[in-house]
């Protein structure tokens, strides 16, 4: 059984509202200043970055972009290097309830720890 919603444009909605050009500017105002929250996977798939192409980047094994995407706890510089991975830049923020932000800068210009060659699987 399909079921049919009704849905109206966002510009109709907006000509119905009663806010005035000013206080339309200034919720868009605030909305750009609010970062969106997103998962690292979605953010993966709305850059269309797949794992494989990804772990390429990092020098990685596919199957450690599906690990690290299910974590909950990471290190910076994982982070640092997913983001870059897809052609981003890390920025860490840090907010106050009083409105100031601080943004870290010691983690601009960490270097990658050396990886240990890969051992040859066992025959």
């Amino acid at each position: 059984m399909t079921v049919k919603t009704r849905t109206k444009p966002w510009s109709n909605i907006r000509k119905l509202s009663k806010l005035t050009d000013e206080q339309r500017a200034a919720i868009d105002h605030a909305v750009q200043q609010h970062p969106t929250v997103i998962h690292m996977r979605e953010l993966r798939k709305a850059r269309e970055v797949t794992q494989r192409a990804l772990a390429a980047a990092m020098e990685v094994e596919q199957p450690e972009i599906s690990r690290l995407e299910k974590r909950t706890d990471i290190y910076i510089n994982t982070l640092r290097r997913y983001v870059e991975g897809m052609g981003g830049q890390l920025r860490v923020v840090v907010s106050f309830e009083d409105g100031t932000e601080f943004e870290f800068d010691q983690f601009r210009d960490i270097e990658p720890p050396k990886q240990a060659p890969k051992r040859p699987l066992p025959a």
